[in-house]
């Protein structure tokens, strides 16, 4: 497999709705929900939306009648806050299909002027290069004027501010994997191995060591509760977003899974993204963002919601994956 067939394979699975696409998506109904988030600075006035949303509270954001909240709100809020600025939340509707492109729809949010800045945006050069398209279906999205469904938009060009945490991959065991040492994937030898099929991380453990582990694969259907299988011992370990686990854990105080040391190499900054062409903005979010820092106020942020906190990694934006990022765990 050479170098450029990795980089297509990641991109797909990056933006797989189980991937790390789903940081941009609450666990919501295979007919969509209000999930996804964009905020407006500036403040614009929306329209409650009438359809009913799942109560669960994901730790990046969740919307639940007329409770909202996250890790990322909470990021948003002080941002606003700091700036002089009220703070508005676009929630947007999202399909959990192969089909759904989160860059392409976060971007058609923002070049159709509905919001300022998008959060908890990986910082990835494949998600902030110029878009591959000149237009993008805009996404139903709360408020939404029923003449502009299906309306195509033409796009601009995103930026990136500082990233603000980072979002890794970890492996979680069952309890045949307790008080095993994991240093690296090969310690999970012996143990079953639970992946969603055409994810991230089933590309990771299909591909580790020439396929070292492959035989011992277990494939479920993305979106169909991997940690609830793990729980019930359909395999002993999986590697998965550690926001997903976290949010798993709130709603299942009592689990008997466990979080071990493990994470692997890969993971992504997360941040703030906008239009290229407003750079003054982005540069009052980040000296926000570094003020936040000094002062140490992400951590608490993130434990009031329940979020484990990861400061960002180095460098800020991950231009590329290469297959030594992919296969080096």
């Amino acid at each position: 497999m050479c170098a450029r067939e990795v980089e297509i394979d990641i991109e797909r699975a990056l933006f797989h709705p189980s991937g790390f696409g789903s940081m941009w998506t609450d666990v919501c109904p295979s007919e969509g929900c209000f999930g996804r988030h964009t905020f407006s600075l500036f403040g614009r006035k929306q329209r409650p939306v009438k359809r009913p949303l799942p109560p669960a509270k994901h730790p990046y954001s969740w919307k639940h009648g007329s409770e909202q909240g996250g890790f990322d709100l909470k990021v948003a809020a002080a941002v606003a806050a700091a700036l002089g600025k009220k703070l508005t939340i676009q929630w947007f509707e999202t399909e959990n299909e192969e089909e759904s492109f989160p860059d392409r729809e976060a971007n058609a949010l923002i070049s159709a002027g509905l919001c300022d800045l998008v959060a908890g945006y990986p910082m990835f050069g494949g998600a902030l290069a110029e878009p591959a398209s000149e237009t993008a279906l805009l996404p139903g999205h709360e408020g939404q004027n029923p003449a502009t469904r299906h309306q195509f938009v033409e796009l601009g060009v995103l930026a990136p501010s500082r990233p603000y945490h980072h979002a890794p991959l970890q492996v979680i065991v069952g309890p045949k994997g307790w008080g095993r040492l994991i240093e690296t994937l090969s310690d999970l030898n012996g143990l079953s191995l639970g992946a969603e099929q055409g994810t991230l991380t089933d590309t990771i453990f299909m591909a580790y060591r020439a396929g070292y582990m492959a035989s011992r694969v277990i494939h479920v259907v993305p979106q169909s509760g991997i940690l609830s299988r793990l729980e019930e011992g359909a395999f002993d370990a999986i590697l998965i977003e550690l926001h997903r686990f976290d949010a798993y854990r709130r709603k299942h105080p009592d689990t008997q899974l466990r979080a071990t040391n493990y994470r692997h190499a890969l993971g992504f900054n997360m941040g703030f993204v906008g239009l290229k062409s407003r750079p003054d903005l982005l540069a009052q979010v980040n000296d926000v963002i570094d003020s936040l820092v000094t002062e140490e106020k992400f951590a608490p942020l993130a434990d009031s919601v329940g979020m484990t906190f990861i400061p960002p990694n180095e460098p800020e934006i991950l231009d590329r994956i290469s297959p030594g990022h992919l296969f080096g765990g």
